[in-house]
């Protein structure tokens, strides 16, 4: 087997040439940086909700602790940490057993770094 980098070497493959110009590519990649940036939004507003917080100026301590983990898996890791213990309290407080599947279902899994 070749070098998966290496062009393909078939005549009339539609992969043989990229594109005469870079505004496609630079288009996708674009709105594939915004959508990324929303969800990083979305991660941190639901992080701070998870941990009990109402601060949400850009300084606050959930917000800079959140800012400061780079890997998105860990990231992830944090935000179950934050429901499970947020659902078990509640769940303890209700006097209900918190239900794993919805947690499990609500929260990001498998790779995502």
């Amino acid at each position: 087997m070749g070098n998966a980098w290496d062009r393909p070497a078939e005549e009339g493959s539609p992969f043989r040439d990229g594109d005469a110009k870079a505004d496609d590519l630079y288009c996708a990649v674009g709105r594939a940086m915004s959508s990324w940036e929303r969800l990083e939004a979305e991660m941190v507003g639901l992080y701070v909700s998870l941990v009990g917080s109402n601060n949400y100026a850009m300084d606050a301590p959930a917000i800079q602790a959140f800012g400061t983990i780079t890997s998105p898996a860990t990231r992830a890791n944090m935000m179950r940490a934050a429901a499970e213990s947020l659902f078990h309290h509640l769940g303890m407080q209700l006097g209900l057993e918190p239900a794993q599947e919805t947690i499990d279902e609500a929260l990001p899994r498998g790779r995502v770094d």
